[in-house]
């Protein structure tokens, strides 16, 4: 699985099995959507050989992490966007899916975010995974 697939598998489980919020990428300039809403930026990646073979046939590990932004209106109650981010941490805690490993628990930022303009506030989750391929 390529770097792309495993991105695009983590966005799945994150749109299919979390809460039903609105998932906006890193490289929009949208407007952001009414009420609460997820932001999905991708930190890095790095690949490592995991095992030799022929030539294009190594087995490469890559270890990559991604971070979940969960803003919700400012008024909100913290309560509210607390449970979202214990929702969408559930989902990547020491599972596998799609080809794509979640060896640990991810790590929830104590600090408060905010967009630009002040109107939402939230919380970033980091998600560590990693994924096999040939090369």
């Amino acid at each position: 699985m390529a770097l792309p697939d495993a991105l695009a598998a983590i966005k799945t489980r994150l749109t299919t099995l979390g809460p039903a919020l609105p998932l906006v990428d890193e490289n929009t300039n949208a407007a952001p959507p009414d009420g609460a809403w997820l932001q999905f930026e991708f930190l890095g990646a790095s690949p490592r050989i995991a095992g030799i073979g022929a030539p294009g046939g190594h087995l490469v590990r890559e270890f990559g992490t991604v971070l979940i932004h969960v803003l919700v209106p400012r008024g909100t109650a913290t309560a509210t966007l607390d449970g979202y981010v214990a929702t969408i941490s559930a989902l990547f805690r020491a599972t596998d899916a799609g080809g794509v490993f979640y060896d640990g628990a991810p790590r929830i930022d104590p600090h408060e975010i905010a967009s630009e303009d002040g109107a939402f506030f939230g919380r970033s989750i980091a998600v560590d995974f990693r994924h096999d391929h040939i090369a």
